[in-house]
């Protein structure tokens, strides 16, 4: 998987956020959704990160790899991915998730949408700049 050049994904502590900036709207991710997340971002597969959340949850792995597997589905469904051929180097993972000293509940992966937003981030001005980087309105509209 790679995420697709128009979200833009940040992590912080345990949620994810990311947020289309072609439509506007944005995404939440908490708990294992954002493991998974991260994750698949890095370009991991499904059986490699059900491994790892059933090694920081309470969960087996094949039932993780399956929910990941669908969480994955949604996110091309929803845009935010694209699937590749090369999935990363289990190796890879290390460092890519916060530390955990005993496993943690789990709640199966899966998307939330907001839309509320959409409208403001479609109108950010960032969206339309010129080389010098100020605003540039559409023929006869004010800035």
């Amino acid at each position: 998987m790679q995420v697709n050049p128009w979200i833009n994904h940040d992590r912080l502590d345990d949620e994810v956020i990311a947020i289309n900036l072609d439509g506007g709207a944005y995404f939440a991710f908490d708990g294992a959704a954002a493991d998974a997340w991260t994750l698949l971002a890095a370009g991991h597969g499904a059986e490699a990160i059900g491994a790892e959340l059933a090694r920081r949850y309470a969960v087996d792995a094949a039932t993780a790899a399956a929910d990941v597997a669908g969480f994955a589905d949604d996110l091309v469904d929803q845009g935010l991915l694209d699937r590749t051929d090369s999935p990363a180097a289990a190796a890879d993972m290390a460092g890519l998730l916060p530390p955990v000293d005993e496993p943690l509940d789990y709640v199966r992966p899966s998307t939330e949408r907001y839309e509320d937003l959409a409208d403001l981030l479609k109108l950010d001005p960032i969206h339309e700049v010129d080389p010098t980087g100020w605003p540039v309105g559409r023929p006869n509209e004010a800035i």
